[in-house]
C-alpha cells in the first residue's frame, strides 16, 4: 500500500513538473505519449526513491544511484514510446538535469519547511508541557 502511495505522490510531482515545463516552453499542445510519459517515469522515480532506505549508501551515493537509474528509464521511455529519439542526446541531457535539479531543489525546500514547522510545533508542546508541570527547563 506505502509503494502506490508513493508511487501515486510522485505521479503527482512529476505532473506538476512536467505542466510547468510546458508552461515555461510555451508549448500548448500535450501528446499522448507525453502523458504516458510522465506517469510511467514518475510511478518509477517513487519506486527507486525506495532505495533511500539501504542503510549501507551514503547519500551522495543514493542520489547516484537515482539519478542514473532514473536518467536510464526516461531514456528508455522516450525511445520505446516514440520508436526513435526524437530529441539530440546533449539536449535531452541538458534537460533532464534541469528539471532533475528543479524537482530537487523543490523538495529539499519542502523538507527544510516541516522541518521548520515540526520544530515549531515541538517548541510549543514542550512550553505547554513545562507550564503545566510548574518546573522551568534550564
Amino acid at each position: 500500500m506505502k509503494l502506490i502511495q508513493r508511487m501515486m505522490r510522485s505521479i503527482g510531482i512529476g505532473s506538476f513538473a512536467f505542466l510547468l515545463f510546458k508552461l515555461v516552453s510555451q508549448t500548448h499542445e500535450i501528446t499522448r505519449n507525453e502523458i504516458l510519459f510522465v506517469f510511467f517515469l514518475s510511478a518509477f522515480i517513487g519506486v527507486v526513491s525506495l532505495i533511500e532506505r539501504i542503510e549501507k549508501l551514503n547519500y551522495l551515493q543514493i542520489i547516484l544511484l537515482h539519478f542514473i537509474s532514473t536518467y536510464a528509464f526516461s531514456y528508455f521511455l522516450l525511445v520505446l514510446l516514440n520508436g526513435r529519439v526524437s530529441v539530440h542526446l546533449e539536449r535531452y541531457t541538458l534537460t533532464f538535469v534541469s528539471i532533475y535539479f528543479i524537482v530537487w531543489l523543490c523538495l529539499i525546500i519542502r523538507n527544510f519547511l516541516r522541518a521548520r514547522l515540526l520544530n515549531k510545533r515541538i517548541q510549543i508542546i514542550n512550553t505547554r508541557h513545562s507550564g503545566i508541570s510548574g518546573k522551568k527547563e534550564e
